[in-house]
């Protein structure tokens, strides 16, 4: 194992509860606690944190935590290839005494699960029948960056439906993809579990858990450690005069760092987000926290780049092209050629927001940056690259990229606190055509 590896793994604590948890995993969970410092992991927001009534996952600490619970014979629609015990309840939702149907759960049986808590606070890692699993969970009335973290019923059917879609065309996928060394990976949501109301037919306010792959569909997991791409360029929070993992794992390749921050960091992903919209019409929200790239454990060599959170937006219009349905989907999700007051220039706009905004913005402005600051290097050179590289592999991108570029509002909608509608912002693209 390499020395910056074995040296994380000497910052996490021992492990006295549940399986072993493997080094590959406990590389994991260390990249998403303790490298991110500077970074907004996906949104400049992402430093609000309302809601929580434990210190799940700061200051640098990794820990076990307690009171997961398993719901076993609960009332639950189950979406994908889930089992009625795939219910999960994060122990902090327990705290809330206004949780929907928490009668119910009082009354039912249950058992306490340990878990580590991801950097998005309801994506889990958790111990059950003696291995490890993922998990994402509902937090109520639990706000992270803007958003308030329910995870509803909805919700839950989408992600399952979009995780299954990209299953079905995974090999189309691949092949658009093309023959790049670093592979394309994505942790499948294969099962969901919805709480039933008393009331079956009202399904307002139920929510639920999801459970995702322990390793990815698509690339090798053993052998490599899952690391957000926000951990590449975070310091270490407990000692930032060290270098990121970014310059090490450069200094280990030997390249030319810009060479290799373009070609193995950011045309994958370009190549990736590409692939999936135009083979499914699914609009990917490739940010620092989405995206993880699977490093080799000894040679720290990218070997692939991994989607998760399938609780993502798709295009009506491209799956028209494609003679597909939306009708798996939910209908919030599902984005059209309209102007709306959320989405002024329909589906386009939200297009842009993902890449213009949560890939450029929030993930490849902090590559560029460090490009500039460690190496001297030119920002503009990557950005050039990138269009380069959008127009050769999209021809027909323009026909979904706006001229402007789309962000969100810093207000709700008068009548959906959890939902920011889009607006046109004061700046051109750069990271795209």
């Amino acid at each position: 194992m390499h020395s910056f590896f074995e040296e994380l793994l000497r910052l996490t604590p021992p492990r006295t509860e549940g399986p072993p948890l493997p080094d590959r995993l406990a590389l994991e969970l260390a990249a998403e606690t303790l490298l991110n410092g500077g970074t907004r992991t996906y949104s400049p927001h992402s430093h609000i944190i309302h809601g929580l009534h434990a210190d799940y996952l700061t200051n640098g600490k990794i820990r076990p935590q307690h009171g997961l619970l398993r719901l076993l014979g609960a009332p639950v629609r189950i979406f994908g290839s889930g089992v009625a015990t795939d219910l999960l309840v994060h122990p902090n939702s327990m705290l809330k005494g206004d949780l929907k149907n928490r009668a119910q759960l009082d009354s039912l049986p249950s058992e306490v699960l340990s878990f580590y808590a991801l950097s998005s606070l309801r994506s889990v890692l958790y111990a059950a029948d003696g291995e490890w699993h993922r998990g994402k969970l509902h937090l109520e009335g639990v706000q992270i960056s803007r958003y308030f973290r329910n995870l509803g019923g909805r919700t839950i059917e989408h992600s399952v439906a979009v995780s299954d879609e990209l299953v079905a065309r995974w090999s189309d996928i691949q092949l658009a993809y093309g023959s790049h060394a670093v592979r394309l990976g994505f942790y499948e949501e294969f099962s969901g579990a919805v709480l039933k109301n008393t009331d079956e037919t009202n399904r307002n306010g139920e929510w639920g858990s999801l459970r995702r792959s322990l390793d990815p569909l698509g690339c090798e997991a053993e052998g490599c450690a899952a690391i957000p791409l926000f951990a590449l360029y975070g310091w270490r929070a407990s000692y930032p005069e060290a270098p990121t993992l970014l310059e090490v794992i450069i200094e280990v390749a030997g390249e030319e760092p810009g060479a290799f921050i373009f070609g193995q960091i950011m045309e994958p992903v370009i190549r990736a987000w590409v692939a999936i919209f135009e083979q499914s019409g699914v609009i990917w929200e490739p940010h620092g926290q989405n995206m993880v790239l699977m490093l080799d454990l000894e040679t720290l060599q990218p070997k692939g780049v991994v989607l998760r959170d399938a609780d993502t937006a798709v295009s009506s219009g491209r799956r028209r092209e494609l003679g597909r349905s939306c009708e798996a989907f939910f209908d919030r999700n599902v984005h059209d050629g309209q102007t709306t007051e959320e989405l002024p220039c329909g589906d386009r706009s939200e297009i842009s927001r993902v890449i213009d905004s949560s890939m450029g913005r929030n993930t490849f402005d902090y590559l560029a940056g460090l490009y500039q600051e460690v190496y001297c290097g030119d920002p503009e050179a990557l950005r050039s690259q990138c269009r380069q590289l959008f127009a050769k592999i999209w021809p027909l991108g323009s026909d979904w990229l706006p001229d402007e570029v789309f962000g969100y509002r810093e207000a709700p909608l008068s009548d959906d606190r959890n939902c920011y509608p889009l607006e046109s912002k004061p700046e051109s693209p750069c990271w795209r055509p």
